[in-house]
């Protein structure tokens, strides 16, 4: 009986330690669930944070997109507008120069008729002073 008794024992006292590993493990499982929970909460956390910033980040490259779009057409409508003053400015530049070349002739042409006028003027006077020759000869 004594053995028996020892026997026993010595289970329940096997059992008891087994027990205790257990609780222990138990116990360690735990307190890994509530790491385990603090850091799935974290990340969580962390998750809604960075879609947060992920949609924010989205709506700033597309308002860039949406500004850069509008440089460009900004851009191409100036290069637009410099190339019809471009043709613009060649274009009174050759009324220019046919205007100033006309000019040149104009005053060519001036030059001359001023230069006929003098020499009418010059034959007219010599015919007014061969006239009043001609009338101080006669009344003499």
């Amino acid at each position: 009986m004594t053995k028996l008794l020892i026997t026993l024992k010595s289970e329940y006292d096997e059992l008891i330690r087994e027990t205790l590993k257990k609780k222990l493990e138990t116990e360690e499982i735990a307190k890994q669930i509530h790491v385990m929970e603090k850091i799935d909460r974290r990340i969580g956390e962390n998750k809604s944070s960075l879609e947060i910033n992920l949609y924010d980040l989205k709506r700033q490259i597309e308002m860039k997109q949406i500004r850069l779009e509008e440089d460009l057409f900004k851009k191409d409508s100036m290069i637009h507008l410099v190339s019809i003053l471009n043709e613009d400015i060649l274009s009174l530049q050759k009324k220019l120069n046919t205007n100033e070349l006309t000019l040149k002739k104009n005053n060519r042409e001036f030059q001359k008729q001023k230069f006929k006028s003098i020499d009418i003027k010059e034959k007219m006077n010599q015919i007014h002073l061969k006239i009043e020759d001609q009338m101080n000869v006669y009344s003499s």
